[in-house]
């Protein structure tokens, strides 16, 4: 018998926590735009408001504000602004800055590249975005870490399928593994191409409002003098507080307004730390630098659309780290929403917790926060969804838990009904002192099948715990928001689970919590599809439709779910219009197809897993697509079907299918996208069969690293004979590698090329760290995925 590999207490934690996720997806509300029909509170009275514009006035003509940017100077210097060459200061008359802010309009829309959802700022209207700009990112399996591509491209889809979250916020988290020059290139392509909402450019520079005014040009087809008249981006810029404008964000904040793009300035100002310890204070302070920075779009280009943002909190006296969701932070948010409303201009606030974790105090200090941005009147609530740490992580969690906030908040905002159908008298008298209405009323019957009553959109029908299963595990005790909402957006829309995956779930309905209607027309050549599912396999004539959906095809790694797609399932495009799962819209396979019932697969822990299919190898159509936006947009673009041709060199066991990578056809042109066992790398492979022996590059970085061609075959075989599981033991060629494993044997005397399989003089090792990779996701061996210590066998 085939010893256990040694399991951690987080993997063991983690193994128990996805065995308890179970039961239906969570109910989402529609797409709807929201008009706050409450008088926003004023904590400030008429002279208290005056008080303070005097001060800010007086800030900006006594002492002025520091400012970087030579372009910005420039304007600033031909308008009358008092300029102090040495210092940079800048110092602004009374007059000049009511004149200018007069210009701003009050309200502006904005145009997304579907029409259904562009927004409408300033009024009272009132728009959700999701966190924007975080380095870090944390999920309850794999804990808290660098940003990167994968990530970025996960949180960028939940974002696009929760319909609460209306506008993207210029990037959830900062991808660390993707070159800086070109980062924010990555980050509008994906954004472009799998949004149909509007999304927010990075500020920091010119170059980088320039190239997203350029992707946005193309990904809604206007020229920039459409796009002058029609708005679609928004940015923030803010200023270094106290009292400086670097020379990136003036840089920004003039490219924005030049092309008549909206900007929402923000000073971020900690009583305390950046500002005087008082709040009266520190809004005079935000005020002056926020009337600065308005000042200058409007210099840039007259009448072009700005917010006025407020990020005025407090910091703890005592440890002078920052507080969010404080009552001062509230209190700063009303009186920020009176200043805006002073100036005619549209409201900027947050939502915001200084916890580490998702917790209690992320709950109640978020829930403070959003009550205080509402209640103040705010526009734009930036960074609505997600935020976590003081702004330091993007949480898959939080960003989850936040956006059943944001539903509760948006159902309060809805208007209530009062009329003689809806306060029942008849029914009233009819169940009479001491009866039941709880389905005895049409009313009562409604709230109960449609959950009107409830939380958004879930129904109220309870559901029994498990058989077997009372306390900690009963159904209840694991149906909090956040154990909700995080199996959730882990668990493709099924109608089946795979075997071993718990109880089957009900075929989704067009009008489910994950099934949104399409407005696009059925598929011609079959009447009695609607749309809603993929065209079926043996209709020659949805096949054409199908083909122009193309898309990148995410990929799914094993640490980040134990679930896995099927040949034959149907993948929705992400920017297609009417809605999406948030993992991936995923129709089950047919019955009797490759992967309806797959094998029992061994867990990454090597205990006996679950079954998951196993899919991808050299020659497969699937892999990263070029993105036709125009086919994206058309209503033909409904589906991309994965197929799964025959692989060459080795038969898959019992047909077994998984999404591992971005898999191409392992040329240089079309590499295969692959990541460390650990997964805590991304490096591309690709055959050079030209070269003498023939090649395997790998491309770590900017690192080339090459082996030889045949190591695939000989690994394979090796590893087959071996029979068992064998340690990798990668280590660079300079260390000596342990007997046994994998490095070993890739550089040994008796293995068939006679020592090294790596042909680069210097770079000959981390045979075990990157041959085993492309082994597994050509489905010639299995692979653990662990911290360290990662194993490998042959199927």
């Amino acid at each position: 018998m085939e010893p256990r590999p040694e399991v951690t207490a987080h993997q063991a934690t983690a193994h128990r926590r996805r065995e308890r996720r179970t039961g239906g997806g969570i109910p989402r509300l529609p797409w709807r735009t929201l008009v706050n029909p409450f008088t926003p509170v004023e904590i400030l009275s008429a002279d208290q408001l005056e008080t303070i514009h005097r001060g800010s006035l007086r800030i900006l003509e006594e002492i002025g504000l520091e400012v970087l940017g030579d372009r910005a100077i420039d304007l600033l210097r031909a308008a009358g602004a008092r300029v102090d060459g040495p210092t940079r200061r800048v110092r602004l008359d009374p007059g000049l800055v009511e004149e200018l802010i007069r210009t701003a309009p009050s309200t502006f829309r904005l145009h997304a590249r579907n029409p259904a959802r562009d927004l409408e700022i300033g009024g009272r209207n009132l728009a959700f975005t999701s966190v924007g700009g975080p380095a870090f990112v944390t999920d309850l399996d794999r804990g808290r870490r660098a940003g990167n591509a994968q990530d970025l491209r996960d949180y960028v889809r939940v974002i696009g399928a929760l319909d609460v979250i209306h506008q993207e916020a210029g990037g959830p988290l900062e991808a660390t593994d993707l070159p800086v020059p070109t980062r924010h290139l990555d980050l509008y392509r994906l954004l472009a191409t799998t949004l149909d909402k509007t999304w927010q450019c990075l500020g920091f520079g010119r170059t980088a409002v320039a190239d997203a005014i350029e992707v946005i040009c193309l990904a809604r087809g206007v020229d920039r003098d459409q796009l002058l008249r029609e708005p679609s981006l928004m940015t923030i810029i803010n200023s270094n507080s106290p009292l400086r404008l670097d020379g990136p964000m003036s840089e920004g904040l003039i490219e924005m307004a030049m092309h008549g793009q909206p900007v929402v300035v923000t000073p971020f100002t900690l009583a305390g730390a950046m500002s005087p310890a008082t709040i009266a204070g520190a809004l005079a302070e935000q005020n002056a630098e926020a009337l600065f920075m308005v000042v200058l779009t409007q210099l840039a280009r007259p009448g072009a659309p700005v917010v006025y943002g407020g990020f005025t909190s407090n910091v703890d006296m005592r440890t002078g780290s920052p507080a969010f969701g404080t009552p001062e932070y509230v209190k700063a948010a009303f009186a920020t929403g009176q200043l805006a409303r002073r100036y005619g201009l549209p409201f900027r606030s947050s939502n915001v917790t200084g916890s580490n974790t998702v917790d209690a105090q992320a709950a109640y200090e978020s829930e403070m926060a959003v009550w205080g941005a509402v209640m103040g009147g705010v526009n734009l609530l930036y960074q609505g969804a997600g935020w976590l740490e003081g702004g330091l992580t993007a949480s898959f969690e939080k960003l989850i838990l936040d956006a059943e906030i944001l539903q509760m908040m948006s159902e309060v905002l809805q208007p209530l009904v009062v009329n003689d159908a809806e306060m029942g008298v008849d029914a009233i008298a009819a169940v009479g002192p001491g009866g039941q209405s709880a389905s005895s009323t049409p009313s009562t019957s409604r709230c109960w099948r449609t959950g009107a009553t409830s939380r958004p959109g879930r129904r109220m029908v309870p559901r029994p715990p498990p058989s077997g299963r009372t306390g900690s595990g009963s159904n209840c005790s694991r149906n909090s928001s956040l154990h909700r909402w995080n199996r959730a957006w882990r668990r493709p829309s099924t109608t089946s689970s795979p075997a071993g995956r718990g109880r089957s779930r009900p075929p989704a309905r067009h009008d489910g919590p994950w099934m949104h209607p399409v407005d696009a027309s059925p598929f011609p050549c079959c009447p009695g599809n609607p749309g809603l599912r993929p065209p079926p396999e043996h209709c020659a004539g949805c096949r054409p439709q199908t083909a122009a959906a193309t898309a990148e095809i995410p990929r799914i790694s094993r640490s980040w779910s134990g679930r896995r797609a099927w040949p034959g399932r149907a993948i929705r495009p992400v920017g297609s219009l009417g809605g999406l799962n948030p993992r991936l819209n995923l129709a089950s396979a047919p019955r009797g197809s490759v992967g309806h019932k797959a094998a029992p697969r061994r867990s990454r822990a090597g205990r006996a897993g679950r079954a998951g299919p196993h899919w991808s190898g050299p020659g497969t159509d699937v892999g990263v697509r070029t993105l036709d936006l125009a086919a994206l947009a058309s209503p033909s673009a409904r589906w991309l079907t994965c197929r799964s041709p025959a692989r060459s060199g080795a038969a898959s066991t019992n047909g077994r299918m998984k999404i591992v990578a971005d898999m191409g056809s392992g040329t240089k042109a079309d590499p295969w996208n692959l990541k460390t066992p650990p997964g805590t790398s991304d490096y591309q492979m690709w055959r050079d069969e030209a070269a003498s022996p023939p090649t395997l590059v790998c491309q770590v970085g900017s690192t080339l690293l090459k082996y030889d061609l045949r190591a695939i075959d000989d690994l394979h075989a090796m590893l087959k004979a071996h029979g068992d599981w064998m340690p990798l033991g990668a280590a660079d060629e300079q260390k000596p590698a342990a007997d046994g494993t994998v490095e070993a044997w890739g550089r040994a005397a008796d293995n068939p090329v006679g020592g090294w399989y790596g042909l680069r003089k210097g770079y000959r090792g981390r045979f075990g760290m990157y041959l085993p990779p492309l082994l597994e996701a050509l489905g010639l061996v299995e692979l653990t995925h662990d911290p360290k210590n990662n194993r490998v066998r042959a199927r």
